[in-house]
């Protein structure tokens, strides 16, 4: 398992911690960084170099399948268990055990000892539950009073309140923590930045129904005469410099108000698209914004790029226009959802190129599937960004159930749908909840229309109708290497005796009669054929030692290569083989969907799937647990695959005819949800995503938008005129309110420092970076400004300084103990009594001694340092190059500012050989890192 190097840098962190500290550490990852891959190496250490014991610990059922099953797949070799009563599973003796703290908290003695405990997305844990952790940790140490206790999670808050870290909680330090802002930094995502404004806009008698502010209300406010001019005034000074601009309006009346005014004070085009926006009309708007060639004439001439974009709630995160650089909010929202992202839910697996994963089996980077609006051909992009959060607070699940869809997505997440008229060809994309109230039906994609794969891979039609009835009625000898077909329908015997033949294989046939209570059965024909070429009466014939590479029943990546004509007669060699076989002269309508058994091999039908939906036919995988008999009392559970060549599938609106509408008709609507339950999604350049849920496939929109990379843009700014980041918080740290009711007003969670506009909790009196002193509150008054606060947690400014002298010395941190790592402190003078300060890591183990050994190496000839004093005598011997200049980048909000860039002169020569490093025996002290951290 090959790890990131904060990944190592985070578990580096808690082995020191537990080394050295008697409380118990915290890491705090970003979601998508990569938390379980920690966590198992965590556990493979535990087990494997320390021979211990750990248990996760999770909080609701699902996440303890997704810890366990995670576990499984990246350390296969590692003993896990489940104990759990919601999963009916009660383990004890593994190394490793997942369990839910509801089911062991009173039964620590069945347990038995352990060395660790984990508590995964632990900033789940509630006040109220703490009593069990501390019930169960107290019986713990009756056993191994050296237990010790861990924390993972992407945000060191409670999901209620407060720290989660304290000397009386039960996380004591955080022992590690990376943030979004350097994920961004180091290229991950665009950087997302405000500019200060003059216009503000006050929310704080809007009310809120449902979860949102009330729509009426919200128009009433936005739609304001002065406030439309002032914003709009605003929103052309700030972009002179953007190239695309989407702005997101509170209503169809105040986004045709915005559009009028921003053409009329810059006498630019803007497009505007709501819902009732015909989709051709769309479609070219669409196409014009995001700079792709629209014919005005029969000539060719070309209409211009749209730079200004109004919408209304249709436009949402999953819109595929990589080249904005520029986002406004033109409309407040209380919902946390519709501010951010949009997502799965967590049964939702997503395609990959090898094979369907779930949320914690992708991070972003890899790639996965998705539909090309226009080519409708499954691709494969890299993941830009991923989501995995709870169900926020006003937001809801939408879903539908039906023989051939299962859907199930948060009520702002992106559908990808087409009308069902002669005429319209266009595929749209419409928020769910949206989508829910449409009177008429429509289709979705379920599949790529396959037009890709029309170049037939190297084989006739009849050796790919070999590896059809290979793979459900055939079967390889290891001892003499044949492949045997096993067939007792009589109809296909004459059928694969041509096939065969026509393959120029020689082959036997031997037939086996069944007696007994099978008697009444045909005799079952067995087609041998064997490896090489075959003697005697056959010579000359040929053995299938050729399609080695394809004879393989987990379907080898060499499948990938068929057309999709070859695939057709692939899947009806497999129907005639295992297909389910019924007397169609009984019907009164001819099936077109083959039903495929294919026994216990799931990843056979997985691999079908896959290859089905790319060349445009619809897949069902079915899952059937059989029912234990006489002559099998434990059967083992069979998998079957449905499938039919297209490529959409329809979905009733809710007009049953021209008056009569009925709410219940199968379609897409609310469905139950948990109040604990979790969401991802992902964000691809498509703007789409091939989704899977229990076997059936769909394709819907992904989540993002702001964040992802163009090379038009460096960054993409935010101008906020709702009050939303002030709201909800930065965009790294959304807040999560708790017990808003309907009818009461919105409550803000954050609050700007007017003096240096640092985001920061509301319940903080006075600000931790200038010392400004908050009043008590009082009515705002209501003006028209953007909001100032960093979509992130701070806005980015990088400043060059000329360096006038530097100054090298070694660092403790207060506090600390003798035995902890020092570093090596480096002050740069940029002028009078101006100092800016660098620190780096020789002592630390992990990805902060990687960090310093890359700094030394870009400014020494000597080798690497050991410690930090022998790289400062170094450093003070003239051993390192002078820094000329240095870029600070100023992050509001931060306590230091950051030197990311630093212009050197040239590096001397190495001065330790003149130097003695030894200590005073002239020893290499020891190095106790592989002491048992626990």
């Amino acid at each position: 398992m090959q790890l990131r190097d904060y990944q190592q840098a985070a578990i580096d962190a808690v082995y020191d911690y537990l080394r050295n500290k008697d409380g118990n550490p915290c890491v705090v990852l970003p979601t998508g960084s990569g938390k379980t891959p920690c966590l198992s190496r965590i556990c493979m250490d535990a087990v494997t170099m320390w021979n211990g014991r750990v248990l996760v610990l999770a909080h609701v059922k699902e996440l303890l399948e997704q810890s366990a099953n995670t576990l499984r797949r990246i350390a296969p070799d590692l003993p896990v268990g489940i104990y759990s009563a919601g999963l009916n599973s009660r383990d004890t003796g593994e190394p490793v055990i997942v369990a839910g703290i509801q089911s062991v908290y009173n039964r620590a003695e069945e347990l038995g000892h352990f060395d660790l405990v984990i508590v995964d997305e632990c900033h789940l844990l509630v006040p109220e539950g703490d009593g069990m952790y501390q019930t169960f940790l107290t019986a713990m140490r009756a056993i191994n009073p050296h237990i010790r206790l861990i924390g993972l999670t992407a945000t060191p808050y409670r999901m209620k309140s407060g720290l989660l870290c304290g000397p009386d909680n039960l996380l004591n330090d955080i022992c590690f923590e990376i943030g979004v802002k350097q994920l961004i930094e180091e290229k991950y995502l665009c950087p997302l930045k405000t500019k200060g404004g003059r216009s503000k806009v006050d929310c704080s008698n809007l009310h809120i129904r449902a979860g949102e502010f009330i729509a009426a209300e919200v128009d009433e406010l936005m739609n304001n005469a002065d406030l439309v001019a002032s914003a709009c005034r605003e929103i052309l000074m700030q972009t002179h410099d953007r190239h695309s601009v989407l702005i997101f309006a509170a209503s169809v009346a105040h986004a045709e108000h915005v559009k009028e005014t921003i053409e009329k004070f810059s006498g630019c085009e803007c497009g505007l698209v709501t819902g009732d926006t015909p989709s051709v009309e769309r479609e070219t708007i669409l196409k014009r914004f995001k700079g792709e060639k629209v014919d005005s004439n029969l000539f060719g001439d070309g209409l211009s790029q749209l730079k200004f974009l109004v919408n209304v709630n249709v436009l949402t995160t999953g819109f595929d226009a990589p080249n904005v650089d520029c986002v406004v909010l033109l409309r407040p929202t209380a919902s946390p959802g519709l501010y951010y992202q949009m997502c799965l839910d967590m049964e939702t697996e997503v395609l990959t190129p090898f094979g369907w994963r779930h949320c914690h089996e992708i991070t972003v980077g890899d790639m996965v599937g998705t539909f090309d609006l226009e080519t409708e051909e499954i691709d494969y992009v890299h993941a830009e960004n991923k989501v995995h959060r709870p169900l926020r607070r006003g937001e809801s699940m939408y879903g539908i159930t039906n023989p051939r869809l299962d859907i199930r997505i948060t009520n702002n997440h992106n559908m990808v749908l087409r009308c069902t008229g002669k005429t319209c060809k266009n595929w749209q994309i419409q928020p769910a909840d949206q989508v829910a109230t449409r009177r008429d039906g429509y289709i979705i994609p379920i599949a790529g229309s396959g037009q890709q794969y029309d170049q037939d891979a190297n084989l006739t039609d009849a050796e790919v109708a070999f590896l059809g009835w290979f793979l459900t009625d055939g079967y390889k000898n290891h001892c003499n290497g044949t492949i045997t077909i096993s067939q007792s329908a009589r109809k296909f015997h004459d059928e694969i005796r041509h096939i065969l033949t026509s393959c120029g294989f020689g082959f036997r046939e031997y037939r086996q009669s069944h007696t007994g209570d099978l008697a009444q059965y045909d005799d079952n024909i067995m087609f041998v054929i064997p490896h090489g070429e075959p003697r005697g009466e056959q010579y000359g014939k040929s053995g299938w030692a050729y399609l080695e590479d394809w004879i393989d029943k987990d379907v080898p990546y060499i499948y990938n290569s068929l057309s999709k004509k070859q695939f057709r007669i692939l899947l009806n060699a497999m129907n005639q083989g295992n297909g389910g076989h019924r007397d169609f002269s009984k019907l009164d309508y001819t099936p077109r969907t083959m039903t495929i058994n294919l026994g216990c091999r799931r990843r056979l039908a997985d691999r079908l799937q896959q290859l089905a939906i790319e060349r445009g036919f619809r897949c069902d995988v079915r899952h059937v647990f059989p029912t234990p008999s006489e002559w099998n009392q434990f059967p083992q559970e069979q998998w079957s695959i449905a499938v039919r060549e297209i490529y959409t599938s329809f979905i009733g609106g809710t007009r049953k005819d021209k008056n009569e509408l009925i709410p219940n008709r199968c379609q897409l609507g609310e469905v139950p949800y948990a109040s604990n339950e979790w969401v991802w999604c992902l964000t691809t350049e498509k703007g789409t995503l091939v989704t899977r849920r229990n076997g059936k496939v769909a394709i819907v929109g992904n989540c993002g938008r702001g964040f992802r990379l163009h090379e038009s843009k460096t960054d993409c700014l935010v101008l906020d005129y709702g009050g939303n980041i002030l709201r909800h918080g930065p965009i790294d740290a959304i807040t999560i309110k708790d017990g808003i009711k309907e009818g009461q007003k919105g409550v803000t969670p954050m609050r700007e420092c007017p003096e240096c506009q640092l985001i920061m909790h509301a319940r903080i009196k006075i600000c931790p970076d200038c010392g400004y002193i908050f009043p008590e509150p009082e009515t705002k008054k209501h003006e028209t400004e953007a909001s100032e606060a960093g979509i992130l947690s701070g806005g980015i400014e990088d400043i060059e300084y000329d360096v006038q002298d530097v100054y090298y010395s070694v660092h403790t941190k207060k506090g600390a103990d003798a035995w902890t790592p020092k570093t090596m402190k480096i002050e740069y003078r940029v002028g009078f009594n101006r100092y800016h300060y660098e620190w780096v890591c020789p002592e630390h183990d992990g990805w902060a001694r990687k960090r310093f050994e890359k700094w030394w190496l870009e400014r020494s000839n000597d080798p690497l340092p050991e410690t930090a004093e022998e790289a400062v005598d170094i450093a003070n011997a003239g051993g390192l190059a002078v820094p000329v200049s240095i870029t600070i980048r100023k992050i509001p909000g931060e306590k230091y500012d950051k030197i990311i860039r630093c212009e050197l002169g040239e590096i001397p020569e190495g001065v330790s050989a003149m130097m003695t490093n030894t200590d005073a025996f002239g020893d290499p002290i020891p190095n106790n890192n592989d002491d048992i951290p626990f």
